[in-house]
């Protein structure tokens, strides 16, 4: 799903999926929207809460920015 580059630590490419491919697709909007995640349980970690998959993580944070802008 992703390549790390050789200078540093990054991802370097996202592929593209399709909301149908289920928790692919939430993984990818998280990966994209989470800034320095260092496992796949901080991706699901929001507001100090560890969701049990990305699409209850994806949509509480989609919430969350809802209520704060």
């Amino acid at each position: 799903m992703w390549s790390r580059r050789k200078q540093r630590l990054t991802i370097e490419h996202i592929e593209t999926c399709h909301p149908t491919e289920g928790e692919r697709y939430y993984l990818r909007l998280l990966l994209m929207n989470v800034r320095g995640p260092k496992s796949y349980e901080d991706l699901r970690t929001i507001d100090g809460r560890c969701y049990t998959t990305f699409r209850e993580a994806a949509k509480k944070k989609a919430y969350y920015i809802l209520i704060t802008t």
